[in-house]
Formats: C-alpha cells, sequence, structure tokens
C-alpha cells in the first residue's frame, strides 16, 4: 500500500542508517573522494548475496566480483577478500562475518582434492557457482584454474575482521557444517596450505591470481606471497584462540616462506620477479608482486631498500598509454594489455608507503577523477589499446567489487596512515604504512591549502554526499564529446 516515493524513502533512510562513520583519522580531502568512498561503500554492500540459505542453495554471505552488468557477478575467492577486508576496517563486521562464515560453510568443496596433494580444504580453488558449490573455472582450457592464493588470503581475511571488529568470541563459534571456526581455519586452510608447500618454504606451482590454468601453472610470487601473509595471520589468530603451540608453528612457516621467497624471486638488481619460471626466462614482470608493499611482506626498511627501489622501478615498465598500468608483460592479448585499476590503487598505495608521493598522486589522481564522471563507480579495466577506441575509456566489468570499491577503500586508508594489523602475534609487525597524508598539505590547490585557505577537517558520515545514479540513460559529462572522462 505504499507508494514509489514513500518506498525510496525508506530505502534511502535504511541505506543511509547502515553507512558507517568514515574511521578516525582518514583524510578524504575532496568531494570526489569522498563520494568515490560512499559509492565504493554502497558497491561492496550490493555485492553480497543477502537471501536465506534453502536446502538446495548455500549461498548466504557470499560476495561477487562485481556487479550486473559486469560480466564477473560471481563468487571468486580472491575478489571477495579484498572486498571484506574492506568491510572489516570500515566497520561493517556485520557484513564481514557473514561472508567469512559463507566461505566455511559452503558445500561441496575439495572437489580438486587431486590437484592440491590429496588434501581436504574448505575454501574453494577457484570462485563459486550461485548456488554455493565449488567451481573450478574451465574456460575452454583442458584443466581448471587451481588457485592456492585463495587459501592464504582466506587467513588474511579472517584476522582482519577479528582484529577490526574485536570479536574473539567468533573463533570459538560453530561454523554451519560444525567445527569451530578456529578449527575450521586451522585444519581445512592453514594445514591444506602447509601440505602444498616447497621445500624452501614457498608455495607449489599453481594457477595464481591471473589464472592461467593447471596445465600452464608456474611458482607464482603472488601464491607465496599470500601464503606469507596468511601463515602469519594464522599466527596471530592462534595466539588470539590460547593456541600457543598452533602460533610458534605458523609463524615459523611464515618466515620460512619469506625467507624462501626473498632467495627464489629476486632478479639480479634485487626487483620481485612474478613467477620463479619467467624469471628464468627473462619476461617477469608482474603488477600483482605490488603486494610485497602492501601487505607488509618487505619491512618499513626494505621498502626505500634494494627490493623495494629495484622492484618499484621495475613495475614501472608496465606502464601503458593510458598513464597507469597494466597486469603483467605476458601481451598475450588486449585484456592483458588494458589497463587494470586493481593494479593502480595497490601501485599507489606501495609508492605512497615507499616514499615517492608525487608518483602515487599521479596514479591515483586519474581514477578519482574518471569515477567522478561515471557515477563513481569503478571498472574493472581502462582501455589502453588504440584499435579498441579511445584511450582511458571504461572498459571491463563495471563496477568492480574488491578489485573496485575494495581496494580503493584499503588505498585511502593506508594512504591516511592507518596500516592494516599485520604482526605474527609477537607484537613485530610493520608500524607504518608511510607518511599520513594531510589535506590542505598534499592537496595545496583544494580547500585548506596555502592558496585557499579554510581546512574542511576530516568529515563526518552526514557531510559525506553520495549520488544518484542510473545507468539506463547516460550522456555526456564532464567536458563534452569525446572528452576523456565522459562516462562509458
Amino acid at each position: 500500500g505504499r507508494s514509489p516515493e514513500q518506498l525510496l524513502t525508506e530505502v534511502r533512510s535504511e541505506f543511509d542508517r547502515w553507512r558507517k562513520p568514515l574511521p578516525t583519522g582518514l583524510s578524504l580531502c575532496t568531494d570526489d573522494e569522498k563520494k568515490l568512498w560512499r559509492q565504493s561503500e554502497a558497491v561492496l554492500r550490493m555485492g553480497q548475496v543477502r537471501q536465506p540459505n534453502t536446502a538446495t542453495r548455500k549461498n548466504n554471505g557470499m560476495v561477487l566480483a562485481s556487479l550486473p552488468p559486469g560480466e564477473w557477478h560471481t563468487g571468486w575467492v580472491r575478489d571477495a577478500m579484498y572486498a571484506i577486508v574492506a568491510l572489516a576496517r570500515m566497520g561493517h563486521h556485520a557484513e564481514a562475518k557473514a561472508a567469512l562464515d559463507f566461505f566455511l560453510g559452503a558445500e561441496p568443496v575439495s572437489k580438486f582434492s587431486s590437484y592440491v596433494s590429496g588434501q581436504s580444504y574448505r575454501i574453494s580453488v577457484c570462485r563459486y557457482f550461485g548456488n554455493g558449490e565449488e567451481e573450478a573455472d574451465y574456460s575452454g582450457q583442458q584443466t581448471p584454474n587451481v588457485e592456492l592464493d585463495g587459501w592464504g588470503l582466506m587467513l588474511w581475511t579472517a584476522r582482519q575482521y577479528v582484529d577490526a571488529s574485536g570479536d574473539t568470541a567468533w573463533l570459538s563459534s560453530r561454523t554451519r557444517l560444525g567445527a569451530t571456526v578456529y578449527d575450521a581455519l586451522l585444519t581445512g586452510v592453514a594445514q591444506p596450505l602447509s601440505k602444498n608447500l616447497e621445500s624452501s618454504g614457498i608455495a607449489k606451482a599453481d594457477s595464481s591470481i591471473w589464472e592461467v590454468h593447471d596445465e600452464f601453472k608456474k611458482h607464482f610470487a603472488y601464491t607465496t606471497l599470500t601464503t606469507i601473509r596468511g601463515f602469519c595471520d594464522m599466527a596471530q589468530l592462534a595466539t588470539k584462540a590460547g593456541q600457543g603451540g598452533d602460533a610458534g608453528t605458523y609463524r615459523a612457516l611464515s618466515k620460512k616462506a619469506r625467507d624462501g621467497f626473498l632467495a627464489s624471486f629476486l632478479d639480479q638488481q634485487g626487483a620481485i620477479a612474478g613467477s620463479i619460471e619467467e624469471l628464468a626466462m627473462n619476461q617477469y614482470l608482474d603488477g600483482a608482486v605490488v603486494e610485497a608493499f602492501t601487505w607488509n611482506i618487505l619491512k618499513d626498511s626494505e621498502y626505500t631498500g634494494r627490493t623495494g627501489k629495484a622492484t618499484l622501478d621495475s613495475l614501472g615498465k608496465l606502464r601503458v598509454d593510458s598513464g597507469g598500468y597494466k597486469r603483467n608483460d605476458d601481451g598475450k592479448s588486449t585484456y592483458d594489455n588494458n589497463e587494470w585499476i586493481m593494479i593502480d590503487l595497490r601501485m599507489a598505495d606501495a609508492l605512497w608507503r615507499a616514499g615517492r608521493e608525487q608518483e602515487s598522486g599521479g596514479v591515483l589522481q586519474p581514477i578519482i577523477d574518471k569515477a567522478s564522471a561515471n557515477f563513481y563507480l569503478l571498472p574493472e579495466l581502462y582501455n589502453a589499446v588504440r584499435s579498441d577506441g579511445a584511450i582511458g575509456k571504461y572498459t571491463g566489468s563495471i563496477p568492480m567489487v574488491g578489485y573496485g570499491g575494495g581496494a580503493y577503500v584499503l588505498t585511502m586508508m593506508d594512504r591516511s596512515g592507518l596500516v592494516e594489523p599485520n604482526d605474527c602475534g609477537d607484537g613485530q609487525g610493520n608500524k607504518s604504512s608511510g607518511r599520513a597524508y594531510k589535506c590542505g598539505v598534499d592537496n595545496p590547490t583544494m580547500p585548506g591549502g596555502p592558496g585557499n585557505p579554510g581546512s574542511p577537517g576530516t568529515p563526518t558520515a552526514e557531510q559525506v554526499p553520495y549520488a544518484d545514479a542510473c545507468l539506463c540513460g547516460i550522456g555526456r559529462q564532464h567536458g563534452g564529446p569525446g572528452a576523456l572522462l565522459a562516462p562509458w
């Protein structure tokens, strides 16, 4: 019996109540930064399945990689983890917990145990069908995508939720399948991962982040980076659960994996290669190695040291005509050669941590500017291939969830000095993520800067608006015909 106007008003009111105040210390200095934060918050919410489970469908809490009309509106493990960490760190703990509970209660899984040393496991080796069943994705190839990185990412995400929420009781609660959360993480994630290591401590060959399929598997740096991060976080979870023996075990495994990583993946200049096999072929650039900075695998002192400098310098070779970074130097398709928003955002984060602040801003600001012309929605890619149309236009799946809104949230928090907890249960983690960004100092032409006095300060939730977006009738904006910033 309610009118359309009443329904809309009530939905808006509910959405406003759901939004969280901005984290204390977060520096969002321009209207565009604020609006992109709030739209990213909305996309993260809309990316989560909220229908109750049924007898045949166990997908409550699943986080999708993109929203329709984006092609990737399905449940990839890796994309979801970036989204969940963002939700947890923003203060949306109920949504983060529901997503983690989905992973620990999804079934059936362990369908591809023959590819992972015969191990039973709780987290899909790739993604999920809509009903919550594990899917490995063949995409026309003879073998599936089998990605071990999702297991380390699950441990990272679980730890970030517990630390952000303070909900240590969750570790002793029961999963949908009966085991406690801690035991499910231990026996269904950490232990299977430990059984898929080389003697050096690095992860075994897999399909990894760019999904090359099992027939083309390699020892990818990204997978070992997730292993180092995940074991470290498992040690902290064990400490919080009062399991000191497990804490010691996984702290040692994390250290061994890091030592093996630094011994196996560096080129002669000290730069991190994308894989051991590609390093041997001298074609090894991979933007995913930037996570060595953003996950605090490199220590504070190493950001600007030999390996940090050499890695960022080498990744500069991945810059494309549209301004940002392609994902690697494989060059097998336009998909490879386009600009990847996920890599841009994580690179902006890493450059800021390394004190290369002007470079960081040069990567981040165009993303914000383009989003302002596109209802503050972030795409998977910017076109960097001239034969495919205008350089810099939105392409790929739009909007992305973890690889879009989630990555933006994490970048802006890190830029503000709000570094995620990263010690291995021993208090010895990195203490900073670079100098904290300051409104009016780092953006002098904006309000509060030397030429524009009147510092706005950190805005409250009520001060941050969001724009309506109707994708059914988009006209040109911000510059007229042919403008780079025209909506996609």
